[in-house]
């Protein structure tokens, strides 16, 4: 068990680290590539400048992908690649279950609902599904079933392991070679060669000196270190050169201590140690070795400005060599490659008057947009696996799960502003309710006792600023069935109607005011000259009101004709302005954002996009509302700023996958209340004894490709088929849409399925329940809304 945990882990490493590399192959390669091109078309400048170049893209391509993750924090745009293959872990399971809840990184807290509360009447509230759900039974593989071939990215981690650790290993050689020359090498202390070498630092400008060395091990001069450079010659070396000629070895080995090319170069041999596999990798090592020695080349000719004597000295000493050094980018020297000799002799006899006239301006200009450009297009074009994107949600978030199984009415509840107290409906009677979510304790505030008894029951509520008082509306049956609007203290004191008026059959209050004296709310006319032909449903006049709450007194905001009210309505926090959301006439599944104006300054459209937006709430800094939208695959949690009662700059996401998060309400600190549906439902299938008491098995699922989201099974009148409905609960504008859910038909003997879509008949957004088998088995019977002939069983 032991070494499968290990293959587990090291599965998982692997995969996280062939994604970091694959996408850093894929972003260097941009980089790399685009340096190349205009490092060729520089060709003829000097090497300096294309050694610069190429150190530079060198340096930047291991940080590429935080770059990218950086950028993509910042909000700037980027184009996910989704090449990278998603991760699937390849462990034995004992069992198939409920997978557990992991908290998603955003700092809101978050009530869960449970399936088993019921509405009003005692009818079960139909709730999405957006939760891990259990999958079918399946046998588990044994431990000899499980072999490293179901490791993949561990193997690959292994052998891009194994190929780094040759590199290093090589590296390690050469450092022991290079101190190996060192310890056997002699300090030199004649005055001719040191002369020469502390006249070149004065010739070249650098005041940092050098210990000069001879050794038998070497064939020619080379520079080692660059905080306490030593320059080793080899032994009797003084008797190959003239004076003239040591005079430029001298001035070469100083330039390399004054470029610090040993540094850079070391660099440059553990980045092409880690990046092996790159071939790019390998070509800008090769190219910064050459032009480190062209850019040192150079220095040396600007003060002996001798330039045929300097390429036949190279040739004299290059034809001593009898085999490459090994790892020779761990030390710089005069000469050190046979195959690079032609091209610097080639550079050291050309016209230098071109290498060293400026740069234009255009040319200039072109150099740092195509350098610039390919950084940026480099950082924005991350490798991503299928379906992942960046950012999952934005910095600094995180989540408090606070209440596990509370009912379905705390999505209509509120929040008070030190986000201690929730309230919501306790259907058990239909009686006000207010949850501690520090103790966990609950408590009523009105007192129904039970069904048959009460005169009507409570609904949606709003608590005040001062988290004293909490606004509700209150349903009076009895042959009324309109709603009132009413206050009362958070312990159930003081309770007072502050709005009775059977003209007004619906009540929404969605928002205390900031100083606490208004609700904002919505009213809707009950007219009885107003039916809707389809559902037979009254409609009337719609309001969006300030009640006050001194008096009860009304004020209409705006006003409605249509059978259409807002969703959500919020104050800002200065009391100056009221955001809400409304669905447009020609597609109810579709909202927009709109602002008003309370001191007359008018009305203005917010957010008006394709996509269905939602409003969530007013951040308490006033500078920023929040709310959900279709625009992206998912729906998605999203911010704008706004300033003076205007949008400033565009939406930005903040969550991407929010798919059923339902909104309560932001506390004084800032942080944001929502429910989300945890419900999963399913049918099963099981045997019962003789007796018709007990299973003779464990139920099994009927269907294992509809899993958490099957419901409402029937039996055909012969026993031999079952259906039921199945849909993807949650996962768009319409719940219970015609795109959201279908008809399954199940074999009980062959365990095939037949698949049947609702016409497009039915309308969008209403539920549907059902089916059942006709008598003769011949017809299948729902009930739900049509388009054309409204309410009824079809």
């Amino acid at each position: 068990m032991i070494a499968l945990i290990s293959l587990e882990t090291l599965d998982a490493v692997g995969f996280e680290t062939v994604k970091i590399l694959l996408s850093l192959l894929w972003q260097s390669s941009i980089l790399l590539g685009a340096v190349a091109l205009l490092t060729y078309a520089l060709r003829c400048r000097r090497a300096s400048l294309r050694h610069q170049l190429w150190v530079a893209a060198l340096l930047i391509t291991p940080v590429l992908p935080l770059l990218s993750w950086i950028a993509s924090q910042a909000g700037t745009p980027q184009v996910q690649i989704p090449l990278v293959p998603a991760y699937a872990a390849r462990r034995p399971q004992a069992e198939t279950g409920p997978a557990e809840f992991t908290p998603a990184d955003i700092k809101t807290a978050r009530p869960s609902v449970d399936s088993s509360s019921t509405s009003p009447r005692g009818q079960i509230d139909a709730v999405g599904s957006d939760a891990a759900v259990p999958s079918p039974l399946t046998q588990s593989p044994s431990r000899e079933e499980v072999s490293t071939a179901g490791y993949p990215w561990a193997i690959a981690l292994l052998i891009y392991l194994c190929g780094l650790g040759v590199f290093v290993l090589l590296m390690v050689a050469g450092l022991l070679r290079i101190g190996k020359y060192i310890r056997q090498g002699r300090i030199i202390t004649e005055p001719r060669i040191t002369g020469l070498f502390n006249a070149a630092r004065r010739k070249l400008g650098h005041t940092r000196g050098c210990v000069v060395i001879e050794t038998e091990a070497i064939q020619i001069p080379m520079t080692i270190r660059t905080f306490y450079p030593i320059v080793a010659l080899p032994k009797d070396f003084a008797s190959v050169l003239s004076n003239s000629e040591w005079r430029t070895v001298a001035l070469h080995e100083v330039a390399h201590i004054k470029r610090n090319d040993p540094l850079l170069l070391s660099i440059v041999s553990v980045l092409r140690a880690v990046l092996f596999f790159h071939p790019l990798v390998w070509l800008a090592a090769r190219e910064i070795f050459t032009l480190s020695e062209e850019a040192t080349d150079d220095m040396v000719l600007e003060v002996v400005n001798k330039p045929l004597p300097y390429a036949k000295m190279l040739t004299r000493l290059t034809e001593t060599l009898s085999r490459r050094m090994l790892l020779t980018e761990l030390a710089v020297g005069i000469v050190f490659s046979k195959s690079v000799l032609l091209r610097r002799i080639e550079a050291i006899l050309s016209d230098r008057s071109e290498q060293l006239r400026q740069f234009s301006r255009w040319t200039l200009a072109m150099t740092l947009a195509v350098a610039f450009g390919s950084l940026f297009l480099a950082i924005a074009v991350p490798l991503t696996s299928p379906g992942s994107t960046t950012p999952r949600h934005a910095a600094g978030m995180v989540q408090r799960h606070l209440w596990s199984t509370p009912p379905k009415s705390a999505l209509e509840g509120g929040i008070s502003p030190d986000g201690r107290y929730l309230s919501y409906v306790d259907w058990t009677a239909g009686n006000l309710a207010v949850r501690d979510l520090t103790t966990e304790a609950s408590w009523l505030l009105t007192k129904n006792t039970t069904w048959e008894t009460l005169d009507g029951w409570a609904y949606k509520s709003v608590i005040s600023p001062d988290g004293r008082q909490i606004a509700y509306t209150w349903f009076n049956e009895k042959g009324l069935d309109f709603y009132d609007l009413r206050i009362i203290d958070m312990d159930g004191g003081n309770m007072r109607v502050l709005y009775h008026d059977a003209s007004i059959f619906y009540i929404m209050p969605y928002d205390w005011s900031p100083d606490g004296k208004d609700i904002l709310a919505y009213f809707q006319e009950a007219d009885k000259r107003l039916v809707d032909e389809k559902t037979g449903e009254l409609f009337g006049k719609g309001y969006l009101v300030l009640v006050s709450v001194a008096d009860g007194s009304v004020q209409v905001l705006k006003t409605w004709y249509e059978r259409r009210w807002p969703k959500r309505a919020v104050f800002s926090p200065d009391g100056r302005y009221v955001a809400y959301d409304f669905g447009l006439k020609e597609d109810l599944t579709r909202r927009d954002i709109f602002l008003m104006d309370l001191d007359g300054g008018g009305e203005v459209p917010l957010i008006e996009h394709p996509a269905d937006d939602r409003l969530f709430g007013w951040a308490p800094d006033g500078r920023r509302i929040l709310f959900a939208s279709y625009r992206t695959s998912e729906r998605s949690l999203w911010v704008i700023d706004i300033d003076q009662g205007a949008a400033r700059g565009p939406p930005r996401l903040l969550k991407e996958v929010f798919v059923n998060g339902s909104p309560i309400g932001f506390t004084s600190d800032g942080s944001y209340y929502y429910g989300i549906s945890t419900t999963a439902s399913n049918v099963y299938l099981a045997r019962f004894d003789p007796k018709g008491l007990n299973f003779e098995e464990q139920p099994e699922l009927v269907s294992s490709q509809h899993v958490g989201t099957t419901t409402m099974g029937d039996f055909s009148p012969d026993g031999k088929f079952l259906v039921y409905k199945a849909g993807r609960a949650g996962h768009g504008p319409s719940r219970w849409g015609p795109a959201d859910w279908m008809l399954v038909i199940y074999s009980v003997e062959t365990g095939k399925e037949r698949i049947l879509t609702p016409s497009p008949s039915f309308l969008p957004g209403t539920p549907m329940s059902g089916p059942w088998f006709s008598p003769d088995g011949r017809s299948l019977l729902v009930s739900g809304s049509g388009r054309d002939s409204g309410k009824g069983i079809y």
